[in-house]
């Protein structure tokens, strides 16, 4: 019988392709006009790209 151990998940950050410059004042400023005024409120279903 063979007794299998929990794996220890770990977060590790994301491959450099997905890794984008300048961090999220980057991103608003290329959605604004889908975001609005209010970064902090995103609606589901929008569509945002990516700078």
């Amino acid at each position: 019988m063979a007794c299998l151990r929990p794996t220890r998940r770990t977060r590790r950050p994301p491959p450099p392709a997905l890794q984008l410059p300048r961090g999220w004042p980057a991103r608003y400023a290329a959605n604004q006009d889908t975001i609005g005024d209010d970064p902090d409120l995103i609606l589901t279903g929008r569509a945002l790209r990516l700078p």
